[in-house]
């Protein structure tokens, strides 16, 4: 018995050892392959994080510059005595018109050589209580076409409105525009154009609303 015990445990001990072998060699495969996973796992989040930023990065170069005030460099005219101001070029010149009213004040800017722009403060003795039917009256000095088509604007936050002027001959040609705004017991009338004016193109309707843009109530 003792012999036949001897001659098999040579065998044993080669079988431990294979299955030992075997062993390591999937707890090898094992490991490498869940290390390999989670290298993939890091560099996958990381690849995902380095989009977001550069999608981030794009998203601001792309956001839109600020709007450039192209007033910024303009001078300030305030009225003390008809609490308002408006903003005009540098290059420009203005001055007072004796209105011939009491209570009234017109004021001209000389703008370019074709419009001069005009803003009259004008004492509300009309009886009309409102803006709108001020308008719509002959106390405008509208012609029929022109009191019919008017414009509800905000200029600042004051409610005003904007009509076309046009020549009340057959050719019916755009010569300028007027805009009406009313605080306490004035009416404003903000105005380019005359009968004696050149066409009263976009750009020159651009130009006109631009100044308009200025115009502020200082109470």
């Amino acid at each position: 018995m003792h012999d036949e015990f001897t001659q098999k445990t040579p065998v044993s001990r080669l079988i431990v050892l294979i299955v030992s072998v075997v062993v390591l060699i999937t707890l090898g495969i094992y490991v490498g392959f869940d290390l390999g996973q989670k290298d993939a796992a890091t560099e996958s989040a990381n690849t995902a994080t380095s989009e977001i930023s550069t999608t981030t990065q794009a998203t601001e170069t792309a956001s839109p510059a600020t709007t450039q005030d192209e007033t910024a460099d303009w001078k300030t005219y305030t009225n003390d005595n008809y609490n308002y101001s408006v903003k005009y070029p540098p290059a420009i010149s203005y001055k007072d018109i004796p209105s011939g009213v009491e209570g009234d004040s017109i004021l001209d800017f000389y703008m370019n050589k074709d419009f001069t722009y005009r803003i009259n403060a004008v004492k509300n003795n009309t009886g009309y209580s409102t803006l709108k039917d001020f308008i719509k009256s002959s106390s405008a000095g509208l012609s029929v076409d022109d009191r019919n088509v008017f414009t509800e604007i905000s200029i600042n936050g004051e409610p005003a409105y904007k009509y076309i002027n046009h020549l009340t001959d057959a050719t019916s040609k755009k010569i300028g525009a007027t805009v009406l705004l009313v605080k306490s017991d004035f009416y404003y009338q903000i105005e380019t154009g005359s009968q004696y004016s050149p066409e009263f193109t976009k750009d020159a309707e651009s130009e006109f609303d631009q100044f308009v843009s200025t115009f502020r109530f200082t109470k």
